[in-house]
């Protein structure tokens, strides 16, 4: 029972890191992106561009897979 309560624990944690959110600017493109690393916004000279943030975040899940992969073999 005890795996639950860490369960638990750790889905709190997680909801609670996609609540933060930090903008950062640098040369003209600004990024907001949240605690759980999910691209909300980029917007570059001031005009949000939705297709760079959707495939950035496309490209992390894919290497999130992959290396969960990786992992997985190496450990089981």
């Amino acid at each position: 029972m005890k795996n639950l309560g860490d369960m638990a624990k750790l889905k709190g944690m997680q909801d609670a890191l996609k609540k933060e959110e930090i903008t950062h600017e640098h040369g003209g493109v600004k990024v907001t992106i949240r605690g759980d690393m999910q691209i909300q916004k980029i917007e570059i000279d001031g005009v949000e561009n939705r297709h760079v943030a959707d495939a950035i975040n496309e490209a992390m899940k894919k290497i999130q897979t992959e290396a969960a992969k990786k992992l997985m073999s190496m450990t089981g």
